[in-house]
């Protein structure tokens, strides 16, 4: 396997260096290293590349980064949120990929399977850059952070089942009313199972390690965490699903009731150290590395993707929150506010591009949205937070939203 440790290296160097440097600008550490990626990487300067060894890294770190997010969300709150903001998710989702899958099919002369995952990548709402956005604005007791927060926390089930679902349909031979059928089949049967044995299995595991003797200085609380991630993700795709969705359902399931008193810190320190720190930028440094400055020669291509992708995107979130009951103005600023990316939107689309789905100039597209959208989104959030605060439509609540370290932060504990 080619692999050079200067080249690992220098990756590590950049996705710090960059990442630091665009978080001081006040923008999501992703952004800095996807931009690492493109300026020192293939597409311009060449000094980094991708070769077998970051290749694999990346991809452990799609698992580590998909399982810490999971970690980060408690279905408690997925419960208690899904009320005022199951309409908004809804059609901050289901808007974006209509239009998205009308526009590669029947605008660009893309096929049905291209289609399907640029609708889901444009259906996207980024857990880490939401909360993100909503601390640096003050946003947390807010009746809008608290929506805004609780349609990301939403929008990763509904994205990583509708992909994981479409990843076995286009394996499966394409879209086709008995494919569908039975990988629909096999999702059911896959959540079913993981819910039984988060519930009655592992939290028996999480007692087995306790009692398992440790010398002093152990770190097996992030073998543990692997442990968990690999295994369901491995169930996943023996089920003909993604194992993104298997490595977040795995973080999902991985309570703190399962450990003794303080162990469960551990382990959240553990994923959180792993991920972010070294694993989960290398992915993104290596996804700036298959952006493709030739699809700027079709622009119609990338103007229709990104327009579609945030205009969908803004009327989904517009149109559903107004028909949740909130006024027109709070309804638009959510609207914004849904547009923040760069999490598991470039993972989908990464692994669509690995796997054949989307081509490179499709994939250029849907990053250069998700850049526009970041840097335009927190100015706009800002300024529709002066606007409701000016009409007296800001509203404040006592009850804090669910808690998410935003990228590069310290988790605190559950």
């Amino acid at each position: 396997m080619e692999f050079s440790w200067l080249n690992l290296f220098l990756v590590v160097l950049v996705s710090w260096f960059s990442g630091a440097l665009v978080m001081r600008l006040g923008y999501p550490h992703v952004l800095g290293e996807l931009l690492g990626g493109i300026i020192f990487g293939p597409p311009l300067l060449g000094w980094i590349r991708g070769d077998a060894g970051i290749v694999l890294l990346g991809r452990v770190g799609i698992l580590m980064m998909v399982l810490f997010i999971g970690t980060r969300v408690d279905p408690k709150d997925l419960v208690k949120s899904a009320g005022g903001a199951l309409l908004p998710t809804f059609g901050g989702f289901f808007v974006p990929f209509i239009l998205g899958y009308f526009a590669v099919t029947h605008m660009l002369g893309g096929n049905t399977n291209a289609a399907l995952v640029v609708g889901i990548v444009m259906g996207t709402t980024a857990l880490v850059t939401t909360s993100r956005f909503v601390t640096d604005l003050n946003l947390l007791n807010t009746r809008l952070g608290q929506t805004l927060m609780a349609v990301s926390l939403l929008s990763i089930i509904v994205v990583l089942v509708f992909f994981s679902a479409i990843l076995g349909i286009v394996d499966s031979g394409g879209v086709k009313l008995g494919a569908i059928a039975l990988v629909l089949g096999k999702a059911l049967a896959f959540l079913v199972l993981i819910v039984l044995l988060g519930i009655y299995v592992f939290p028996l595991l999480g007692k087995l390690h306790e009692k398992v003797e440790r010398h002093p200085g152990s770190t097996d609380e992030l073998t543990v965490a692997i442990l968990f991630a690999v295994g369901v993700a491995f169930v996943a795709e023996m089920f003909g699903l993604s194992f993104i969705l298997g490595a977040f359902l795995a973080g999902l399931f991985l309570r703190e009731e399962m450990f003794e008193k303080d162990t469960f810190a551990n382990v959240l320190s553990a994923v959180r150290d792993a991920a972010l720190g070294f694993l989960a930028p290398i992915f993104y440094v290596s996804a700036g590395f298959m952006v493709s400055f030739s699809a700027l020669r079709n622009p119609a291509l990338v103007t229709t993707v990104i327009v579609v992708s945030l205009l969908g995107k803004f009327l989904g979130g517009l149109v559903f929150s107004m028909l949740a009951g909130r006024k027109w103005r709070e309804a638009t600023v959510i609207g914004v506010g849904m547009n923040a990316r760069g999490s598991i939107d470039i993972i989908v689309a990464g692994v669509a591009l690995q796997k054949g789905i989307i081509s490179r100039d499709i994939y250029t597209a849907l990053i250069l949205s998700m850049f526009l959208a970041n840097v335009v989104v927190p100015v706009l959030l800002r300024a529709g937070r002066d606007w409701l605060d000016r009409r007296g439509e800001l509203a404040r609540v006592a009850v804090e939203p669910p808690e998410v370290a935003p990228q590069g932060a310290a988790p605190a504990t559950a």
